[in-house]
């Protein structure tokens, strides 16, 4: 029998392990057919709390991980499957092993709408608008609320906990405003312990994505991950065309790294409808392309590995 495959999937921020649908099953499928003489299983990582740093999340991973390959007690080759947030997950995990030297075969990074450079501040904006068009039309006394909300956060005594960056500072700064405001909002309706309950969850899930915030380790990032010799990265992000408006959940990468970014053209009601609904064949009217395009990038993944010796290293193709 030939070499093991592992298929590993990692969902994203407030995903779960039934994020990625029948798709894993699929490309197990499929893999078993296109890969004669290789073992595919294709195994989802647990559902983990995408709250407090990203480093905890991504030595949480980088550690069952390992406990796979031992698991196994047999030489594998691993490629990573990151939906959203759980693509810089996985990216963070090949930098550490690369930068240890650890043992582990990862064949490639595949990255469903994943904001290597961030999310697009078009569709954050367009978002926030959309959200206080709903509060004035079901709320007509939001401005008092809001024009409250110190109030309420000066009673409850909410702090939040210091940040290592005034990047990270500031965005966690601006999303706690948010979240304020809009708790403030509802303040008459819910009591003093759920409203706390609310910013302490708010806060940590904030402090997750907080590296989206930046935007130069976003590039280093992404910059130190193609550099990896010998691995293959592709990522599918969601385009959502309308009124010949071509709108993005994650903000578009710069020419040089553009090689590695492949469109997924739809006609979801928004972004982040787009976005969740990537793994839905009755939602993404591309869910087979995407399929077929990752199973081919997968084949040519161990198609090259196999290729490869010792003595004659592979060259990672820009396709």
């Amino acid at each position: 029998m030939g070499k093991k495959l592992l298929l590993v999937f990692i969902h994203g921020f407030r995903g779960s392990d039934t994020s990625f649908k029948d798709f894993p099953d699929w490309l197990e499928s499929s893999l078993g057919q296109t890969l004669p003489g290789t073992e595919v299983e294709t195994i989802i990582y647990p559902r983990y709390n995408t709250a407090g740093e990203l480093s905890v999340a991504v030595q949480n991973f980088s550690s069952w991980l390992l406990a796979q390959k031992s698991r196994h007690n047999e030489d594998v080759d691993v490629v990573l499957l990151g939906h959203s947030m759980g693509g810089i997950v996985g990216a963070e995990t090949i930098l550490q092993f690369h930068e240890q030297g650890t043992a582990l075969s990862i064949l490639g990074l595949l990255a469903y709408d994943t904001p290597f450079y961030s999310i697009n501040e078009g569709f954050i904006s367009r978002t926030a608008s959309s959200w206080v068009q709903k509060l004035d039309r079901f709320l007509p006394s939001m401005s008092t609320s809001i024009n409250s909300g110190a109030a309420i956060a000066n009673h409850l005594q909410i702090t939040a906990p210091p940040t290592t960056t005034s990047a990270s500072s500031s965005f966690l700064q601006w999303g706690l405003v948010g979240s304020a405001m809009g708790i403030a909002t509802l303040g008459a309706y819910l009591t003093r312990d759920r409203i706390l309950t609310m910013m302490t969850s708010t806060f940590d899930h904030l402090e997750f994505v907080s590296a989206l915030a930046d935007q130069d380790g976003c590039h280093q990032r992404m910059t130190a991950l193609l550099s990896v010799s010998d691995l293959i990265v592709r990522c599918f992000y969601v385009k959502v065309k309308s009124s010949n408006i071509s709108n993005t959940f994650i903000t578009m990468p710069p020419n040089d790294t553009m090689h590695v970014f492949t469109p997924i053209v739809t006609t979801a009601e928004s972004e982040i409808a787009a976005h969740i609904s990537i793994f839905d064949p009755y939602k993404n009217d591309h869910y087979y392309t995407l399929g077929s395009d990752s199973i081919a990038l997968i084949s040519t993944m161990v198609a090259r590995r196999r290729s490869c010796t010792l003595h004659d290293p592979c060259i990672t193709p820009a396709i």
